[in-house]
């Protein structure tokens, strides 16, 4: 049986983030690469933030996932305490207990405007 972190772990060798041999990879890459700041819904274990950063991209990372143990794996790649910080759980309730949006529990679609802002 597999903990959770090995899922993990495992998940990184079998979907390595490669964009000099994957198109699809490769279509994000570019798009990051140019961007001042980045959200990835679904970071999985950061593979593509840690990927910009290590590139070169000194503007603002930020992923999110539901999954804890990707999550913990993302963070110990992140280089800076800046991006450690910068990657969150997705799920039915945030850690604060209200449902997902902002602090006072407005839904995402009320709030997400200010993400671009």
């Amino acid at each position: 049986m597999f903990s959770d972190a090995d899922a993990a772990a495992l998940y990184d060798l079998l979907n390595p983030w490669e964009p000099d041999s994957r198109p699809s990879d490769r279509f994000y890459d570019e798009l990051v690469g140019v961007a001042d700041s980045v959200l990835d819904v679904g970071c999985g274990t950061g593979a593509m933030l840690h990927w910009a950063r290590e590139h070169g991209h000194t503007g603002r990372l930020v992923g999110l996932d539901p999954d804890r143990a990707a999550l913990a794996r993302a963070r110990r790649r992140a280089d800076r305490p800046r991006d450690r910080g910068a990657l969150r759980r997705l799920g039915r309730r945030s850690d604060h207990g209200a449902e997902p949006g902002d602090r006072h529990g407005r839904p995402p679609e009320v709030t997400g405007r200010r993400l671009f802002r």
